[in-house]
């Protein structure tokens, strides 16, 4: 998707490889500072560079991170064949979390999640960890685990942010990651950011400075990416260890298969949200 971004542009354009620093506001612009020592005079500037993100330290000061208590696995699995029909599934045994869904190519994504210490590692790696956790769960995990290359493994500490009371500072505005990361649990960082990058668009499209817009794009969405992180913070199921686990556990295997459809029409307001539409009707 990048690449193919880029290549919608004029050659030269992108410069990749550098890293922001810092910034400084220059009256209705902003002075970028790279990381290789370089500095680049621009009339605005978007900080979409992550959680840890170096516009959002200048911008607010220090960041304040809160590791959720658990740790989660994301690999995709080759030719794997999913017994229970195409779909999305997912189990939940003693507070783990395990899921999968197919991809195109004979491909299945899939997640496992388990309530560790924050940085915790393993000495024989984290494969064995799974295979010795995960691997006598019912089909067809142990076959994902075991039909994962090593290269399509990745594992990250869940960890989230305290809420910004501002996206935007005069000619520089946050986008994603770097504004309002979340939890994984609804799917939604990439595509609140893709919300975030129409929304503001269209206010850079008709206002006449970029601080306007970015004024205007700040009203707009942080409302919205606070109820989102929000909701993601709580949908998660993965839990240590205790009474309350152990009960979710013995209702579960009472009802092993739960319809979604309620859930799915939950998701509405967040699934169905136009922030293109959203962004001109604000606009009038």
């Amino acid at each position: 998707m990048v690449s193919a971004l880029a290549g919608m542009l004029r050659p030269g354009t992108v410069r990749t490889g550098v890293d922001v620093d810092s910034y400084e506001r220059d009256g209705a612009a902003v002075r970028v500072k790279t990381g290789d020592g370089g500095v680049v005079d621009a009339q605005g500037l978007v900080g979409a560079d992550g959680i840890g993100s170096a516009v959002a330290r200048t911008m607010v000061g220090p960041l304040q991170y809160n590791y959720s208590g658990y740790t989660a696995w994301r690999g995709v699995a080759h030719g794997v064949p999913d017994p229970s029909g195409p779909g999305i599934w997912a189990y939940l045994v003693r507070g783990h979390e395990v899921g999968w869904l197919p991809l195109r190519d004979d491909r299945t994504y899939w997640f496992a999640t388990a309530w560790l210490p924050e940085g915790h590692s393993f000495p024989d790696g984290d494969p064995s960890y799974l295979n010795a956790e995960f691997g006598a769960w019912p089909e067809p995990i142990p076959s994902l685990l075991r039909s994962t290359p090593a290269d399509q493994l990745v594992r990250n500490d869940i960890v989230d942010r305290a809420a910004l009371d501002h996206f935007s500072d005069g000619p520089v505005a946050l986008l994603g990651d770097a504004a309002h990361p979340m939890r994984p649990h609804l799917g939604q960082g990439g595509c609140q950011a893709i919300e975030d990058a129409a929304a503001l668009a269209g206010w850079l499209s008709a206002a006449s400075d970029p601080a306007a817009a970015f004024a205007r794009y700040d009203e707009l969405r942080r409302r919205r990416a606070a109820r989102i992180v929000s909701v993601s913070k709580r949908s998660g199921l993965t839990r240590p260890m205790s009474l309350t686990t152990r009960s979710v556990d013995r209702v579960s295997s009472l009802l092993p298969s739960l319809p979604i459809g309620p859930l799915v029409r939950g998701l509405a307001p967040i699934a169905g949200y136009r922030a293109g539409l959203k962004a001109v009707a604000a606009r009038r």
